[in-house]
């Protein structure tokens, strides 16, 4: 297995072990925890206060009770510390109470064996980590330092990143792990059943391509104006690819700050190039009204009040007005009737990503029930599904319930209505937002009907007895309200 031959490399000489997201650094850190867990080291596992639980649980499986490390926080006084020091044994401690300890004398480097350190990329020479091993290194030359990290996109982000973590930590090799590597490779080969893995291409709506070609046209042009008000990056790589990643920012403020500093107009540039590539992922990330939501949110901020704010340039151009064209058609239309009146009509295009969501999952649904011919169409499959953040988890919660997509998608269209058109202005019934207005009564008169329609078929008399009497006195909007939460 490739653990033991990063195990034999980092005994061998200290340094930082990088693994790829997903190879089980916590467990490789388990082992190394393993070896120091007696009485005759006393060893240190720092920025790892988090995974002290499960670490101990981890030695637990292997058969580890005696000798098991301990924790060591701002809860311990100091007394029972310097026991703890004078006992030997392997400790996970916070990176503040073990620099108060070297600093005030309570231990001395000199009867420290060596370090452990968990994430070890966050390391520098400002941190607290970094002071700990340079007081360390100052004292010791003996004791080993070994670090360990599954963030290898973090050793190349910035100027030299990799060799300033290494100075911090002092140590003098890295060792990376990647997936390619190839005892990883034989290592995911010998395992049954292996791991597969599916590649899906996200397939975009009409409208979507035409989105992020206006995205892509409108980056474009910022960087063309960039380049010309700022002579010196005529001769770097200042492209649409480049600009789309984070570390261009960084990149071009460290270009600029070494020669002249950065203008005014350059850094308005450079807030248009960062709101553009933030609507590029929100693309894909968000539903179209939320989308949509985001534009006006952009137009209403750079609107110029009062003569002290500049409109950003990108909104001026063609390529804005066909991503807001396109951002509007997906959401709603307004087309003219026979007597030349406009007509409000919903589109409401749902995200391309949940349609391929739905179409992976019950693929697994339709494997797992043929391997397994005991299983029943109503028996239960559980499935992980990974996302960033908590509201991508909320807007999957609404995709795969029993309302579907357009549960999701009539709510924040309900929300962009109300926030656009509000209650207090009055529109004539020819204009788009009245009706508007009167779509979204529509959707609440629906609403309401379908979930009457549920309880008088008893699909919701267990979660919400004695409905009859409940429905009376309640509004339309908190009635609905409910019925979303009942079904989710």
């Amino acid at each position: 297995m490739f653990y033991r031959l990063a195990l034999e490399e980092l005994l061998k000489e200290d340094g930082l072990c990088v693994f790829a997201p997903g190879l089980g650094l916590k467990y490789f850190l388990t082992k190394f925890v393993q070896l120091y867990c007696n009485q005759d080291n006393l060893v240190f596992v720092l920025n790892a206060t988090k995974e002290f639980e499960s670490v101990v649980e981890g030695l637990e499986d292997e058969g580890v009770t005696k000798n098991l490390p301990m924790l060591l926080n701002s809860e311990v006084n100091a007394t029972q510390r310097q026991l703890c020091y004078s006992d030997g044994g392997c400790y996970f401690i916070t990176n503040r109470v073990l620099v108060v300890d070297f600093l005030t004398k309570r231990l001395d480097p000199k009867h420290v064996s060596g370090f452990l350190i968990y994430q070890g990329h966050q390391a520098s020479k400002t941190s607290i980590m970094g002071l700990i091993l340079h007081i360390y290194r100052q004292n010791n030359q003996i004791g080993f330092i070994k670090a360990f990290s599954e963030s290898p996109t973090s050793m190349v982000s910035g100027f030299n990143k990799c060799e300033k973590v290494l100075k911090s930590l002092k140590v003098p090799k890295a060792y990376f792990w990647p997936r390619f590597h190839t005892s990883v490779k034989d290592w995911f080969r010998s395992v049954k059943p292996g791991p597969r893995t599916v590649e899906m291409f996200l397939p975009c709506s009409r409208l979507m391509k035409e989105i992020e070609s206006a995205i892509m046209k409108s980056m474009s042009n910022c960087l063309k104006e960039l380049c010309k008000s700022n002579k010196v990056l005529a001769g770097e790589d200042v492209s649409v690819a480049q600009a789309l990643s984070r570390s261009f920012d960084n990149r071009i403020s460290r270009i600029l700050a070494g020669v002249s500093g950065m203008k005014a107009s350059t850094r308005q540039l450079m807030d248009d190039i960062r709101t553009l590539r933030n609507l590029s992922q929100q693309l894909v990330k968000v539903d179209a009204v939320s989308f949509y939501r985001i534009l006006r949110g952009i137009q209403r901020a750079a609107t110029p009040r009062y003569g002290r704010r500049r409109q950003p340039m990108w909104l001026l151009a063609d390529a804005a007005d066909r991503l807001f064209r396109c951002a509007k058609q997906r959401v709603y239309e307004a087309p003219k009737n026979s007597f030349g009146k406009k007509v409000a009509r919903l589109v409401l295009e749902p995200n391309p990503k949940w349609r391929l969501l739905k179409q992976a999952l019950s693929e697994i649904r339709r494997e797992e029930e043929e391997e397994n011919e005991d299983r029943t169409r109503d028996s239960t499959i559980i499935v992980l599904v990974f996302v960033d953040d908590d509201s991508t988890a909320k807007q999957l919660r609404h995709v795969l319930g029993p309302s579907g997509e357009s549960s999701l998608l009539r709510r924040e269209f309900r929300r962009f209505v109300r926030r656009e058109f509000p209650r207090t202005v009055q529109f004539k019934p020819e204009t788009v937002g009245y009706q508007l207005r009167q779509l979204i009564k529509q959707f609440e008169t629906e609403s309401l009907e379908s979930w009457i329609e549920l309880a008088r078929n008893e699909k919701l008399d267990t979660a919400f007895p004695n409905w009859e009497e409940n429905v009376c006195g309640v509004s339309r909007s908190s009635l609905t309200c409910y019925q979303y939460s009942l079904i989710l």
